[in-house]
């Protein structure tokens, strides 16, 4: 009866020791939470703009990938550097979700900007 109480124990321990993740640390180049609702607020509108253009026949793909060449390019970030910066924010995803927040309320501020200037023209 002993062998199986140490035999439960153990099997327990090894249970709870897998359900617990490390701590996971940030990778050296991943993007502010600032810098990156900037990107994301930019892929948002380049995304937009690349709806608009699929509805002309355009060759989306190639559209879509010199957007986002230019909007890393302006950004000063690497391609490699958003997919880790990205990776990382999706694994924590409340990380995510406050960034999300401010890409939603920067869209919003544009929003009410451009109706702003379509009244005064």
């Amino acid at each position: 009866m002993q062998i199986y109480k140490w035999f439960f124990l153990l099997i327990t321990f090894i249970g709870l020791s897998a359900c617990i993740r490390p701590k996971e640390e940030k990778p050296a180049n991943l993007i502010e939470p600032s810098k990156m609702t900037q990107i994301l607020t930019d892929l948002q509108l380049a995304d937009a703009y690349i709806a608009i253009q699929k509805s002309e026949s355009k060759d989306i793909k190639q559209l879509a990938t010199h957007l986002q060449d230019s909007l890393f390019k302006k950004h000063q970030i690497t391609r490699a550097q958003f997919d880790t910066s990205m990776k990382w924010y999706a694994a924590h995803a409340e990380e995510l979700d406050k960034i999300y927040d401010q890409v939603i309320q920067q869209l919003e501020l544009m929003k009410e900007q451009n109706k702003t200037a379509i009244k005064h023209n």
